[in-house]
């Protein structure tokens, strides 16, 4: 176990030399190509025309990605928009008929409870009025 824990601790480190060295070669580079530059056999107005225009292309370069990322961002916020407003008028619609679902089967339920209790009180009253004619007939003999 200890084996491993030293071996993955090693692992660690060797990539983190790496990338330090790989950072080192980098601003190595970097400042060697600003030396380049400098040292270069331009006169001083030559090479700030040459540094002018590539930061003058860079700034162009980057405007352009710029408007392109922009108006990427705007077809994508069209087509999120709508399919938004596809799923919103879908839930609408569903809900609409569940909503009409629900009123179909209240009104079902409030006419066959009308229904019943109106056959109920039919059938109060019928059996009232035989209750009634049964004693009358009875008084009568």
């Amino acid at each position: 176990m200890r084996e491993t824990y030293n071996s993955d601790q090693n692992l660690s480190n060797s990539n983190s030399g790496f990338r330090n060295g790989l950072s080192y070669l980098l601003i190595g580079g970097g400042i060697g190509a600003v030396l380049a530059l400098l040292f270069a056999p331009k006169s001083g107005s030559d090479l700030r025309g040459d540094i002018a225009d590539v930061s003058r292309r860079g700034y162009d370069a980057t405007l352009e990605k710029a408007n392109s990322l922009k108006d990427q961002s705007a077809e994508v916020i069209q087509n999120v928009r709508e399919k938004a407003d596809k799923v919103y008028d879908f839930a609408a619609s569903k809900l609409a008929k569940g909503e009409d679902m629900v009123n179909d089967a209240v009104e079902t339920a409030t006419d066959t409870v009308s229904n019943g209790l109106d056959k109920l009180k039919d059938d109060a009253s019928q059996i009232a009025n035989k209750g009634n004619n049964s004693r009358r007939a009875s008084s009568i003999m």
